[in-house]
């Protein structure tokens, strides 16, 4: 960064930039080189209120967006084309402690959850955010005590709440894409590889054989991978050497 210019050169979900910092990122879908071709960016929610602070330039495969000084914090971005639609977001991760690298049983691991702001468990702010398995957008932490989401903020500082709609398409991954911030849900099928399903009405076959190409993608990084550039899912593998070399004693799958 020089001047508070970052260049983001590298197609991510998920994009790592200090406090007022003006970035420059590919309008990308996702971890991949097709350009999504935005219109125009705006504000599909953030955490810390006035933590987006404006659109500088979008096209011709990027986008440069500001934000504010002095602020940590998440805020997704949508680009959207001339129609209105949602062709895309990303997440930009608003932080000055950068996130480090561990090594744990044999493997490298970031050493927080994506938007975690610091590592103090004692803080709301070392959450992170949360993701339904699968997608590529985040949904705001559960509060320290509370069975209720953070507080989140639409892109003029106003309170914004997450909508809660039941899955009723066969493929409802477009539908994700076009409404990032809706948690899509719906009943659990008896036997069902995954029941509660984002992703489909038919958790028995294509639930399971979409769900593998989203994340897990045959161990190599997805366009739907919401992690930063440099790192991707662990697999359930990393997980189990995590708990052999550690004092961890469970790994919830």
């Amino acid at each position: 960064a020089a001047n508070g210019l970052v260049k983001l050169s590298a197609a991510a979900n998920t994009f790592i930039v200090p406090s007022g910092a003006v970035a420059v990122f590919p309008t990308a879908k996702g971890n991949s080189g097709t350009d999504s071709a935005p219109s125009s960016i705006k504000v599909e929610w953030q955490d810390n209120a006035g933590l987006f602070s404006e659109v500088i330039k979008v096209g011709d495969g990027q986008a440069i967006v500001r934000f504010a000084e002095g602020k940590e914090g998440n805020v997704v971005l949508d680009g959207v084309d001339n129609s209105g639609n949602i062709v895309w977001s990303w997440m930009f991760w608003v932080v000055n402690d950068t996130p480090k690298d561990i090594t744990v049983g044999g493997k490298t691991f970031m050493d927080r959850n994506i938007g975690a702001i610091n590592l103090d468990e004692k803080s709301e702010l070392s959450a992170g955010v949360a993701y339904q398995y699968g997608r590529k957008d985040p949904f705001p932490s559960i509060k320290f005590g509370e069975y209720a989401l953070r507080t989140i903020y639409d892109g003029d500082g106003q309170e914004k709440t997450i909508s809660i709609v039941k899955t009723e398409a066969e493929n409802n991954l477009e539908n994700t894409i076009k409404n990032p911030s809706v948690f899509y849900n719906n009943v659990y099928v008896s036997g069902a590889k995954h029941g509660y399903s984002w992703l489909t009405t038919d958790c028995t076959t294509i639930g399971a054989d979409l769900f593998a190409s989203l994340w897990e993608n045959g161990g190599k990084k997805s366009m739907y991978d919401p992690c930063p550039a440099g790192y991707k899912v662990a697999t359930k593998a990393d997980w189990e050497g995590v708990k052999a070399a550690s004092t961890v004693q469970e790994i919830w799958d």
